[in-house]
């Protein structure tokens, strides 16, 4: 957009677009174009996605942006496609290859398909809980008012420290050895059987052939499912992966399936939203808070509570109102006869003198 261009604000919408981004954008390509094509200033986006991954992007606009740090904190799945053999700089298929290529055996091979890659199962079996992970340096995040990967391209490497993350699962959904040759539009496979099964499973989640690797080889290929919490990198899950293996690996191919109740099946690609505003109003594809915040338990309020938590106050509550199972925070929702049942905000429970109150975190315009 050219300097002193400005946007001619459309009829004011809220609520969250579950877009399918696609490859070679970045998440912020996705909302430039929404933010011009729907004439909204009011755009943002739940977790960032590389380029060279696709899938699942939820976008907000409006008063739904304040949605956005609860969208966050659901859990995020992805099934990566991982090239073992060799790595790259970024840890996925658009860095540049830094080491020589370790080709595998045919006494690996033999070992690995033996057993049906169980080594490799049990290792994903392993790093499931809660893990620390050094952010990669090509990667968004900041040192000293700097990102990551502006330093990374200059050549300069700095310390990060490690964050906490959670893998709640981690599971081989097939894998593969294949050679690539130099001008082959499909590798070779060691086992026509395991590679046609390999082929299927891709198939079934991503609408594209195979990427070829960034060098012709031999490799071991994976496809893992992983559902982990928000701040995970998975490219570096993979790397890890490989160097367990005794190896080197990337991530040739990223699908975010899943982020908190929005789906990759139900994500809408760019080419196939309406033209405009209206039409977007007028659709089903413009989420509530109650569908956009699902994951997040509602708690039942009447109308005179609601009253209190939009005044800022809080109020004492019945623990038997409470379900000691779920843990807060919660979906303010009022129960009153003759009143939609819609999320208003986000309450949270504090206590005073052993005594349950409702505290409001966030509530969203009645």
């Amino acid at each position: 957009m050219r300097a002193g261009t400005r946007i001619t604000v459309a009829m004011s919408i809220s609520g969250l677009l579950n877009i399918y981004k696609p490859i070679d954008w970045t998440s912020f390509d996705v909302v430039k174009k929404l933010r011009l094509m729907y004439k909204i200033k009011k755009v943002g986006h739940a977790g960032t996605l590389d380029p060279f991954a696709e899938g699942v992007l939820p976008v907000a606009f409006g008063q739904a942006t304040k949605w956005i740090s609860y969208i966050q904190r659901g859990s995020k799945e992805y099934i990566a496609l991982i090239y073992c053999g060799t790595a790259t700089d970024t840890a996925d298929i658009a860095g540049r290859e830094i080491t020589t290529k370790k080709e595998f055996s045919p006494e690996e091979i033999a070992a690995f398909s033996r057993d049906d890659f169980a080594t490799i199962r049990a290792l994903l079996a392993e790093r499931i809980g809660s893990l620390s992970q050094v952010p990669p340096m090509f990667s968004a995040r900041k040192y000293q008012g700097q990102r990551l990967y502006d330093l990374a391209r200059r050549g300069i490497e700095v310390e990060r420290p490690a964050k906490e993350i959670t893998v709640e699962a981690g599971e081989l959904l097939a894998a593969s050895f294949v050679e690539w040759s130099e001008s082959a539009v499909e590798p070779v496979p060691s086992k026509a059987a395991g590679f046609a099964h390999l082929r299927g499973i891709w198939e079934e989640y991503f609408a594209r052939p195979l990427p070829r690797p960034i060098s012709s080889g031999k490799y071991m290929v994976l496809l893992v499912r992983w559902l982990v919490s928000t701040g995970t990198y998975v490219r570096v899950l993979a790397s890890d992966l490989g160097a367990d293996l005794g190896t080197n690996a990337y991530c040739a191919a990223l699908l975010r399936s899943a982020y908190g109740p929005q789906h990759y099946t139900t994500a809408s690609p760019l080419t196939a939203l309406p033209p405009d505003v209206a039409e977007l109003t007028a659709s089903e594809l413009l989420l509530s808070a109650d569908a956009a915040l699902a994951e997040i338990p509602p708690l039942y309020i009447d109308a005179r509570e609601l009253q209190k938590l939009y005044w800022g106050q809080s109020f004492p509550i019945d623990p038997e109102r409470l379900d000691a199972d779920i843990a807060p925070p919660y979906r303010a929702v009022n129960q009153s006869p003759g009143a939609p049942r819609v999320t208003h905000g986000i309450v949270n429970i504090v206590y005073t003198e052993g005594r349950p109150w409702v505290k409001a975190e966030r509530m969203f315009p009645a």
